[in-house]
């Protein structure tokens, strides 16, 4: 089944990824594909536009690509990122690659792989009342503020594991669990049936 509406998610402090913008917006528009842009994070604006999307493409560094899956961790579509930064660790292709994989999104030539995500919920002050709940793809960062001294942080990992840490913060990284534990994907990205991207 063919995928006939693609957003862009991008760098908007970036020439290089608003100038890709406009190259993949003009390929869009001269094969008649339904599209649509906004910056990586204006999370609200991603959330707005996400449903029946059949890809987002992320132009930008790994930074970008944060942002964007923050916003696909709630509505759920297929993540693509496309490196303008030093390192593209999380991206799948490079700027010469576009409209190669422009035209296989569309076609629908590809494979899905899930990544795995952290989220964390904050319980202000030991509250029984949660805060905010964050959705994160590497890692979850809990630090004491602006305040220069030590916190402690009560960790609960499901309902089994417990710990106190008296520091400066935590830093937990996502790690890929067995299946039968596995939360929901923030992400989704695709690899390509005719090229190996590993």
């Amino acid at each position: 089944m063919k995928i006939d509406r693609v957003g862009f998610a991008f760098n908007p402090t970036k020439k290089a990824a608003l100038d890709l913008r406009e190259r993949a917006e003009a390929w869009c528009r001269q094969r008649g594909v339904e599209h649509w842009a906004a910056p990586a994070g204006e999370y609200e604006t991603l959330i707005d536009r996400l449903p029946g999307t059949g890809a987002l493409i992320v132009l930008g560094g790994d930074g970008t690509f944060l942002r964007a899956a923050r916003a696909v961790a709630a509505v759920e579509v297929p993540l693509l990122g496309v490196n303008l930064g030093k390192v593209g660790f999380l991206s799948k292709l490079e700027p010469s690659e576009l409209e190669t994989a422009l035209g296989q999104i569309i076609e629908a030539d590809f494979s899905l792989e899930d990544r795995m995500a952290l989220q964390a919920t904050i319980f202000p002050g030991g509250d029984d009342d949660p805060g905010e709940v964050f959705v994160a793809l590497n890692e979850v960062a809990v630090v004491r503020g602006s305040l220069p001294r030590v916190c402690r942080v009560e960790v609960e990992i499901g309902p089994s594991h417990l710990a106190t840490f008296i520091a400066d913060g935590l830093l937990s990284p996502a790690r890929r669990v067995p299946p039968a534990t596995r939360s929901r994907p923030a992400a989704r990205s695709w690899i390509p049936r005719a090229a190996t991207w590993w």
